[in-house]
């Protein structure tokens, strides 16, 4: 028996490593007896002897490859692979888009259960210098536009009077499509003058608006496609006047 028999004898009796660790262990074997080679070579023994005398002080082969065995828990090898499958999962679902749709789920999940995650009428209120507003109610008025769904949260009312103030309307939308695009543009109108948001903040998603209005007034709220062409006006909101100051 050579020194790559003996190599390969050793590898046989491995069960739980990989292509690349099975390279590196024949590696180090055949380091191995090739120091010890030449140890008995610098002490005179001709090449024949030498590796027969090396392999005969490595042991027995399957016994070895036994040893090596213990090294290489089967559970580490499951971690690895599983590792590597989930790394390759990873990028499948980045290349094929489906990393649009999680994101399109996480934002139907904040719009239905928490829209004030996009905005509200207090960061709102906050963020523009108003501070606290008089009045601010939670609504439940809601539209729909094919699979979307408008849905009016919360509304506010700040020194509203005769003379004018400011109203506040707070909304979330979303897609019952996992896939489907952000839903174009809505803004928020007066329906009495058609004067439109003098502030907002938020995003596609979720937003919060401040519209002046007198007391009285309604706001309406409309849907644009992507051009800026008006397509509909999903509803009209109330404002909660009796509960104004």
């Amino acid at each position: 028996m050579d020194r790559r028999q003996y190599t390969d004898r050793v590898l046989t009796s491995l069960r739980r490593v990989t292509a690349k660790e099975r390279e590196a262990i024949r590696q180090e074997l055949d380091g191995h007896m090739e120091d010890h080679m030449d140890a008995l070579r610098e002490l005179g023994y001709d090449e024949a002897l030498a590796e027969e005398r090396t392999i005969a002080a490595m042991g027995d082969p399957e016994e070895v490859g036994r040893e090596l065995n213990r090294q290489y828990p089967s559970r580490w090898l499951v971690v690895k692979w599983g590792a590597q499958g989930a790394a390759v999962l990873l990028m499948l679902f980045l290349l094929s888009g489906w990393w649009d749709v999680l994101d399109n789920l996480v934002c139907y999940a904040r719009a239905r259960l928490w829209p004030g995650t996009f905005a509200n009428v207090e960061w709102l209120a906050r963020e523009t210098g108003q501070g606290e507003v008089d009045v601010i109610e939670k609504t439940e008025q809601r539209a729909e536009l094919g699979t979307m769904t408008v849905r009016v949260w919360q509304v506010g009312l700040d020194q509203a009077s005769e003379r004018g103030g400011t109203a506040y309307v707070a909304f979330s939308c979303w897609d019952e499509e996992p896939w489907a695009e952000p839903p174009g543009y809505i803004e928020v109108y007066n329906d009495a003058d058609g004067a439109g948001a003098v502030q907002s903040m938020g995003g596609s998603w979720g937003r919060a608006y401040a519209v002046p209005a007198a007391y009285g007034d309604t706001l309406r709220v409309c849907w644009y496609d992507e051009l800026d062409h008006q397509y509909e006006t999903l509803l009209t909101v109330e404002l909660p006047w009796e509960e104004s100051p």
